[in-house]
């Protein structure tokens, strides 16, 4: 019963999550994980008035959890990889010509660069691109996660 109540409620955060991305073009992280949270409080109120609080209702929270954690953690992976987009390119039992288009790194540099102009982390002001506010706080918090698991060549310029 436990991975079932799980599984049905991840099922449903996916499906909504897909529905709603079809219709509303909006931050797909930020949305799944309001409607995985609307949907976790719905299922931690089943499983509190069929369980109450007992191993079994944690079990079946932690169990969501893990799914949605793990499902985000993929299809953010897949956003930025270069391997998977250029394999969504090509499609599926297609075959292309490799050519300077496909292997420009130029294309590749833009696209991430793009991202990170869509998404607010960089501003663009006369073809010069500086961090945002937003930005800062992200470079600090790799700054701080850095620092924290004593990765080398720490090359940021961040006063803290």
């Amino acid at each position: 019963m436990i991975v079932i109540y799980s599984a049905l409620f991840f099922s449903i955060s996916v499906i909504v999550h897909s529905i709603v991305q079809r219709y509303i073009k909006c931050n797909s992280v930020i949305s799944f994980a309001i409607i995985s949270s609307f949907l976790g409080l719905i299922l931690f109120w089943k499983s509190y008035l069929d369980f109450f609080i007992s191993i079994q209702s944690l079990s079946i929270l932690f169990s969501y959890f893990f799914m949605c954690e793990l499902y985000i953690f993929f299809f953010t992976l897949i956003m930025s990889s270069i391997s998977a987009n250029l394999i969504l390119d090509i499609g599926f039992n297609k075959k292309i010509k490799i050519s300077n288009e496909i292997t420009n790194y130029e294309k590749m540099v833009d696209a991430r660069v793009a991202r990170l102009l869509n998404n607010k982390f960089l501003i663009e002001i006369d073809g010069v691109l500086s961090t945002t506010n937003k930005g800062k706080v992200l470079n600090k918090s790799f700054f701080y996660m850095k620092n924290f698991f004593r990765h080398k060549n720490l090359t940021s310029n961040i006063n803290i």
